[in-house]
C-alpha cells in the first residue's frame, strides 16, 4: 500500500483495458470522459473527500497551434487555441499533452485572449506538428495547480493523475477511484493509499532566520540534529513562513536551509519560534502510485439520504493535550477523555460530554487556546491579566479579548472543513463581554464559509452571566444586534443581506453532572443544544424540546414578561419545566429555535435552515459526481428523486426545481430551489451552484 504524508504530491499512473488491449477513452470515435475522485476508507465506502474531477472539464482541447519560427535564448513561444473560452491567466504553468512532435511539455503563459494563450517553454530545436490531429480530443492543455489536481497523458493509453495531500487531511485509509465508460458500462480502477499521522519526533527552538532569494536559513539555539530531506514543521516564526517543509541544505549543526513556497522579501530577523521534525516514513516529496488498480463492481456514486442521522458538530474551546487549531474526530467519550488529559475543568472536554449526553454522535474538537489562558470566574473575565497578552498589540488584555483573537485564527482554519454542520465556540457569550462581539464574529465566519464552499454551517452561541436572571433582559434589549439583527436593506427597502440566518442564540446556563466527573459544574447551554438538535430529525423543530443531558437550570425562574421579551428579541431560552420545580428529575427545556435572521425571513427558524442545508449538501454531491454522457440530465433526475423522497417523508409539502447549465463553462450547473416546509407555509428559497467551475 502507498503510504503518504500531508502536503505530498502523489502521482497515480493508470490505463484502461478492453479485451486484453490498452485503449484511451478520449481517443475513441466518440470520446468518453474519465473521472477521478477520492473517498475516505477502503473500497469507496466512506465520505467523499475529492468530488469527481473530469479530464475534459479540467483541461482545454487544443484545436489550433501557431508554430514557433525561431528559438530565442533557448526558448520558444507558441500560441494555442482552444475549443472553448478558458480561465487561464498570465503566469500560469500549463502542461500540454497529446500533440506530439516535441510539443508535449510544460509552458508558462505570457499572454491570453478569450479562447487562446501564448506561452513559452525551453527548447533546443523547433517542434513539429506531424502528429497533431485537430479532429481528435486527445491534444489538451491543463493548468498545473498548487493543489496538484490534474491529469497528464503520458503515452497513447496511459495517464498520470496528480494529487497533493491537503495539510488538513485526517490520517487513515483513502481510495482514489478512476472511472470511465465503455459501451455505457462503467470501468473502474481503484488505488488505496494511507495518510500517515503527524508524529512529532524532535522539538527545538529557532532564534533567527535569514531570507535570501527564496531560501531561508534558520539558526537554532541548540544542535538541531536534522538531515537533508527531513520533513519539519515551523511555528510561531512568521505568518508567511509557518508550515511544513523539507530540509534543503544543512550548513552546520545549528543552521539549516529550506526553500519558501511563497514570495518573501530578503531580510534578517531575530525570533523565538519552534521547529518539529515529523516522521515522514521514508518517503520522498513526490510519490508515484501503483501502475495498475483493482477492478470493482458497480457502487453508489453518492451516499443515500438518511433523515435521522446526526449532524456533525465542531466544538471549539480551551484544552491541553492536543495541538492548537487542529481538528480531531472523536470516536468515543473515552478517547476524548484520554486526549484531553481527563481534565474535567477543560471547557472542551465538558462540551464533548454535554453534546454527547444530549444525542450528538458525530463530534469534532479543536483546541483554540491552552488551559493556561482559561479564566473560569466569569466576574474576572473583563479584567486585564498579566498572563493574557495580545499578539497584535503586545498589551495585556482580558479573557474575552484574548479569546476573540484566538478564535479569529481558529475560524480561518475551520472554514476549510466542509463536513461540519454545526459549530459551537464554547465559553463565548451573547451578553456581558464588554466591547467584544462574539456574535458578529461567528456570523461573519459562517457567512464566509458559505461563500467559500457553497455549504451551510450553523453557529450556536450561548451565554455566561452567572445564572439566569430577569436583569439580563434589559442588557439584551439594549444590544442593537438583537433589535436589528444583521439585516441590511437596499434603498427600495428590500433585504440586501441577512447573515444572521446562520446563528442560533441560546440564553441560560445549565448544571451538569456526568458519570466519571468528580463534581457537577455549570456552563452555557450551547453544546447541549447543539447535541440535541444534531439528533433531532430535520422535519421537527426544537420548540419546547427537553435538554436531556442537563439535570437543572442555573439561576432563577424567569417571569412570563421576561420570556415574552426574550421571544420578541428572537432569543431561545432554557427553562425549568413545572415537573422539575417539584423535585427530581430536574427537567430542562428550550423555548424555541430562532435564528438571527430578519423576522420576516423564511429562514427565521433553525429547521428551515437545516432543511436548506441538507438539500444543498445532497444535491451538490449529486452534481459534483454526475459522470458520463448527458450528466446534466442525470443530475436533474437524481435531484428530483431527493426532493420527492422529502415529500414522501413529509419533510416538505411541495417543491419547485429549476436547473440551468452553462454553455460556456463546462461542468457548471445552477439550480433554483423553492421548498414548502411541513413546518410552515412560507417558501424556503435558495440556489445551488455546482461542478468543477462553480
Amino acid at each position: 500500500m502507498l503510504r503518504v504524508d500531508k502536503n505530498q504530491l502523489i502521482k497515480f499512473r493508470f490505463a484502461f483495458t478492453n479485451s486484453g488491449s490498452f485503449y484511451d477513452p478520449l481517443n475513441e470515435a466518440t470520446p468518453v470522459d474519465m473521472y477521478a475522485s477520492i473517498v475516505r476508507g477502503q473500497n469507496s465506502v466512506g465520505d467523499i473527500v475529492l468530488s469527481a474531477v473530469s479530464v475534459i472539464n479540467s483541461s482545454y482541447r487544443i484545436i489550433e497551434i501557431e508554430e514557433p519560427i525561431s528559438i530565442v535564448d533557448e526558448k520558444i513561444s507558441v500560441t494555442l487555441t482552444f475549443d472553448i473560452a478558458h480561465h487561464l491567466s498570465v503566469g500560469d504553468v500549463i502542461a500540454v499533452y497529446g500533440v506530439g512532435g516535441g510539443y508535449d511539455k510544460d509552458y508558462t503563459i505570457t499572454a491570453v485572449s478569450s479562447n487562446a494563450v501564448t506561452a513559452i517553454t525551453s527548447a533546443t530545436s523547433l517542434p513539429n506538428l506531424d502528429d497533431f490531429d485537430d479532429s481528435k480530443h486527445i491534444a489538451r492543455a491543463t493548468r498545473k495547480s498548487d493543489d496538484g489536481i490534474y491529469f497528464i497523458r503520458i503515452s497513447e493509453s496511459e495517464y498520470n493523475f496528480y494529487y497533493r495531500v491537503p495539510e488538513n487531511m485526517f490520517s487513515g485509509l483513502y481510495t482514489l477511484v478512476i472511472q470511465t465508460f465503455f459501451n455505457d458500462r462503467p470501468q473502474t480502477i481503484e488505488h488505496l493509499f494511507q495518510v500517515s499521522p503527524d508524529q512529532l519526533e524532535k522539538v527545538g527552538t529557532v532564534s533567527k532566520f535569514v531570507v535570501s532569494n527564496g531560501n531561508i536559513t534558520f539558526t537554532t539555539t541548540q544542535d538541531h540534529g536534522l538531515s537533508v530531506g527531513d520533513f519539519i514543521n515551523l511555528s510561531e516564526i512568521n505568518s508567511l513562513i509557518d508550515g511544513n517543509y523539507y530540509i534543503k541544505e544543512i550548513k552546520d549543526e545549528k543552521n539549516f536551509i529550506i526553500t519558501s513556497s511563497v514570495s518573501i522579501s530578503n531580510q534578517e530577523s531575530f525570533v523565538f519560534g519552534y521547529y518539529k521534525k515529523i516522521n515522514s516514513s521514508g518517503v520522498s516529496g513526490t510519490l508515484s502510485g501503483p501502475t495498475s488498480g483493482t477492478k470493482i463492481v458497480q457502487r453508489p456514486i453518492y451516499d443515500e439520504l438518511e433523515y435521522h442521522t446526526t449532524n456533525s458538530i465542531l466544538l471549539l474551546g480551551h484544552a491541553d493535550g492536543i495541538n492548537i487549531n487542529e481538528i480531531t474526530k472523536i470516536n468515543s467519550i473515552q478517547e476524548a477523555t484520554n486526549l484531553l488529559g481527563a481534565n474535567t475543568l477543560s471547557p472542551l472536554l465538558r462540551g464533548v460530554y454535554d453534546a454527547y449526553s444530549c444525542g450528538a454522535r458525530n463530534i469534532y474538537i479543536m483546541a483554540v487556546a491552552p488551559m493556561s489562558e482559561y479564566v473560569d470566574n466569569v466576574d474576572m473575565r473583563l479584567t486585564d491579566m498579566a498572563f493574557l497578552v495580545s499578539e497584535e498589540t503586545a498589551a495585556q488584555v482580558n479573557f474575552y479579548e484574548k479569546y476573540f483573537e484566538r478564535l479569529q485564527q481558529s475560524y480561518a482554519i475551520a472554514k476549510n472543513y466542509e463536513f461540519i454542520d454545526l459549530i459551537v465556540p464554547l465559553e463565548t457569550s451573547i451578553i456581558g463581554t464588554g466591547d467584544v462581539n462574539f456574535i458578529a464574529q461567528l456570523a461573519l465566519y459562517c457567512y464566509d464559509f458559505n461563500e467559500l464552499t457553497g455549504y451551510i454551517q450553523m453557529g450556536i452561541i450561548g451565554s455566561k452571566t452567572n445564572g439566569v436572571k430577569d436583569s439580563d433582559i434589559d442588557l439584551l434589549e439594549a444590544k442593537s444586534v438583537f433589535r436589528n439583527k444583521f439585516t441590511t436593506y437596499t434603498t427600495s427597502g428590500t433585504v440586501e443581506s441577512d447573515i444572521g440566518r446562520f446563528i442560533i442564540p441560546i440564553y441560560g446556563e445549565l448544571n451538569f453532572n456526568h458519570t466519571g466527573f468528580n463534581s457537577s459544574y455549570t456552563t452555557s447551554a450551547a453544546a447541549a443544544f447543539a447535541g440535541a438538535m444534531s439528533s433531532n430529525p430535520v422535519y421537527q423543530g426544537m420548540i419546547r424540546k427537553r435538554i436531556i443531558g442537563a439535570y437543572s437550570l442555573y439561576g432563577s425562574n424567569l417571569s412570563k414578561e421576561s420570556f415574552a421579551r426574550l421571544d420578541n428579541l428572537g432569543i431561545n431560552t432554557v427553562y425549568r419545566s413545572r415537573k422539575a420545580m417539584r423535585g427530581n428529575p430536574y427537567e430542562v427545556y428550550v423555548s424555541n429555535d430562532y435564528t438571527m435572521a430578519d423576522p420576516n425571513s423564511s429562514l427565521r427558524k433553525a429547521p428551515q435552515v437545516r432543511l436548506a442545508a441538507m438539500v444543498i449538501n445532497e444535491i451538490k454531491h449529486i452534481a459534483n459526481n454526475g459522470i458520463g454522457t448527458n450528466s446534466q440530465d442525470k443530475v436533474v433526475v437524481e435531484s428530483r428523486k431527493v426532493l420527492e423522497a422529502l415529500v414522501s417523508a413529509r419533510v416538505i409539502n411541495d417543491y419547485d426545481l429549476q436547473v440551468y447549465g452553462s454553455k460556456i463553462e463546462k461542468g457548471y450547473i445552477k439550480m433554483d430551489i423553492s421548498l414548502v416546509s411541513s413546518l410552515g407555509l412560507k417558501n424556503v428559497n435558495f440556489s445551488v451552484t455546482s461542478g468543477r467551475m462553480a
